[in-house]
C-alpha cells in the first residue's frame, strides 16, 4: 500500500508519527476498485476504497510519550473528493485512550494535520498517477 510508511516528524522535537500497518477495508466497496473508462471520447477515472491505518508515535522525552499508537480510518477514498481536499475520517482511536496531557498534540499532529496531511498528499499522488495512465 502506498499509505504504509507515511511518516511525519513533529517540528522542533524528536517525535515521529508513522503508519505501521494499512488494512484495506474489504467489507466496504467490495474491497475497493479502480478503473478508467472512456465516455464519449473522454476518460473517466473511477476508484473507491477504504483503509484502516494503524499508526504509532516514537520519540519524545516525557513519560506520557511512551507507546502511543492507534488507528485512523478513512472509509471512503473515492473520486468525489478533489485533489487538495481531505477525505472523511470515520474513526480515530488511541490505544488506552488519549491522556489529557496529549489530547491537543495528538489531534494536531495525527488526526487534523501532520501525519494526516502526509496521508492525504500520498492519496493525491496516487490519484495523479492513475490519471496519468
Amino acid at each position: 500500500s502506498t499509505l504504509l510508511g507515511c511518516s511525519y516528524s513533529v517540528p522542533d522535537s524528536d517525535v515521529t508519527i508513522k503508519v505501521v500497518k494499512a488494512n484495506k477495508m474489504s467489507e466496504l466497496h467490495d474491497g475497493g476498485h479502480a478503473s478508467v473508462a472512456a465516455v464519449r471520447g473522454k476518460k473517466r477515472y473511477i476508484y473507491e476504497f477504504g483503509y484502516s491505518l494503524e499508526w504509532e508515535m516514537t520519540g519524545g522525552n516525557d513519560e506520557d510519550d511512551e507507546d502511543i499508537n492507534g488507528t485512523l480510518v478513512l472509509p471512503d477514498i473515492d473520486g468525489t473528493v478533489a485533489s487538495g481536499e481531505w477525505h472523511d475520517v470515520s474513526d480515530f482511536t488511541v490505544v488506552g485512550g488519549i491522556k489529557n496531557s496529549k489530547r491537543t498534540f495528538l489531534l494536531k499532529y495525527v488526526r487534523d494535520g501532520g501525519l494526516r496531511q502526509v496521508i492525504e498528499d500520498r492519496i493525491d499522488d496516487w490519484v495523479a498517477l492513475l490519471k496519468a495512465t
